[in-house]
């Protein structure tokens, strides 16, 4: 089990206890009277460290447990704590996986592609889009699930990685030492790429004189 805080269990006193003491009174009576509170809130402690529940995450597993007919166990309150796809505004695997499929497929030439639904959706996308064409649907739409159950768990923990933003594309109707010739600049008749340019050209005056002989003859 994990290793909690005394902060988080101090957190748990507050936040929690007073909850189960309003709208569980069975929790009162079996644990408050016996002494047997501060075992019973680290055993929830140890599950939300096991879940790996953050602060944020434990007030809306708090706002739930309200609505609770029954309390629930420290594994079940750990559930409790965790968002929602809704919550997220996070699509499921299936519609992801029908995003990325019309990614890669309906729109793939289009050059005014609908944005990404979600980052999740355009991180999986990039990660595994490629393979719609590699796989059966049926293996495909596995592998979106596997790709996006990890990338949810991410994104609930707050760890999802930016997008990077592209560089701009400039067309370039010169080559770099055209351009640069033509802002004056002038290499060293000795550095490399000057005797690489005179090989070549050589190379090419000998092939045209050879041309022309043959055709002489």
């Amino acid at each position: 089990m994990g290793q909690y805080s005394i902060k988080l269990l101090n957190s748990l006193k507050a936040k929690l206890k007073p909850v189960f003491e309003i709208h569980f009174t069975e929790f009162v009576n079996k644990f408050e009277q016996s002494g047997m509170m501060d075992t019973v809130l680290a055993e929830y402690a140890e599950q939300l460290v096991d879940e790996r529940i953050t602060g944020s995450m434990l007030d809306i597993g708090i706002k739930r447990l309200k609505k609770c007919k029954f309390r629930p166990k420290p594994y079940d309150f750990a559930q409790l704590c965790k968002p929602t796809l809704e919550d997220m505004g996070i699509p499921d695997a299936k519609t992801t996986h029908d995003e990325i499929v019309a990614r890669w497929g309906k729109y793939r030439h289009s050059t005014n592609k609908p944005p990404f639904s979600h980052r999740i959706v355009e991180i999986v996308s990039e990660r595994v889009g490629y393979r719609a064409y590699l796989l059966k649907d049926y293996e495909f739409l596995a592998l979106v699930g596997e790709e996006h159950a990890y990338w949810l768990d991410r994104a609930i923990r707050g760890e999802l990685p930016q997008a990077a933003k592209a560089l701009e594309y400039k067309r370039h109707d010169k080559s770099v030492i055209e351009a640069l010739t033509a802002a004056g600049y002038q290499p060293p008749q000795d550095s490399p790429i000057m005797r690489r340019i005179a090989e070549l050209k050589a190379i090419r005056t000998e092939a045209i004189e050879n041309k022309r002989v043959k055709g002489a003859a």
